[in-house]
């Protein structure tokens, strides 16, 4: 989705990418995605409780998806602003009308929730940004040498390194948006900058943000079910991660030489 966190910080760093051909890149890996998640076991919890249907919650629900989007896609045909601005105008938005709204509003609790989870992610895809020009800043005075082991590397072992050695950090805490950042700082200039580097990056953000145990899926996921981050990132999906991964460094390396 192009309003994910990951695929908004991408796009920003590649504009220049025909994302319509990158998608149709990235079609293989979301079929294996499918595919392998369909032999994946469902353990049901509470199956026992029963959920009545509110018609009402639904459309509140209805009401703060359609906000979201009309916005997001005001900003993108009409101002035309990037992905990043437009998620940004509609955060704005929806600050701005949260504000108005009369908190006794049955569909006001709603919306300041919205407004409250997408304002922490936006602040930090900002600061992110910052931090990418301090990284390229600073990785121009790195010693020689570092350049020159980076450089020597071929396309294969940079993105075996994105992909499997790179996510890893995340197991320490770090966010998946710094991850980016710095690993964007040091490998993008010797990358061609294309199609199958766009999608390297995209499997880089998908990695990390399921084995790192502060990113906000496993965040969200811990205080639904009332576990640990950890239970609910690396522990869960590390085998998941590993395979993808593998399968992402086949093909995408196999299309790094045809495209």
């Amino acid at each position: 989705m192009p309003t994910t966190i990951g695929a908004a910080a991408v796009w920003a760093a590649m504009p220049d990418v025909p994302h319509l051909k990158a998608m149709l890149v990235g079609i293989p890996l979301f079929l294996f995605s499918i595919l392998f998640n369909q032999s994946a076991k469902v353990t049901v919890i509470a199956e026992n409780e029963t959920v009545t249907p509110s018609r009402d919650g639904m459309r509140y629900i209805l009401l703060c998806v359609g906000l979201f989007w009309g916005v997001f896609i005001f900003s993108l045909t009409v101002l035309n602003l990037n992905s990043l601005q437009s998620i940004a105008f509609t955060a704005v938005v929806l600050f701005v009308v949260d504000h108005l709204v009369k908190k006794d509003k049955p569909w006001a609790e709603q919306l300041t929730e919205s407004a409250q989870n997408i304002s922490g992610e936006v602040l930090l895809l900002l600061s992110c940004s910052v931090l990418t020009s301090v990284c390229w800043l600073l990785f121009s005075h790195v010693p020689e040498g570092i350049t020159a082991y980076v450089g020597g590397l071929t396309t294969l072992q940079i993105y075996a390194i994105i992909l499997f050695i790179v996510p890893l950090f995340g197991l320490l805490g770090i966010h998946p948006l710094i991850i980016f950042s710095i690993a964007w700082s040091i490998f993008s200039d010797y990358l061609t900058g294309g199609m199958v580097d766009y999608q390297i990056w995209i499997c880089l953000f998908i990695a990390t943000q399921l084995i790192s145990p502060v990113s906000v899926n496993a965040i969200f996921a811990a205080n639904s079910l009332n576990v640990s981050p950890s239970n609910t990132s690396f522990k869960m999906h590390y085998g998941y991660v590993l395979s993808f991964n593998l399968f992402a460094l086949v093909y995408l390396g196999a299309m790094s030489k045809i495209i």
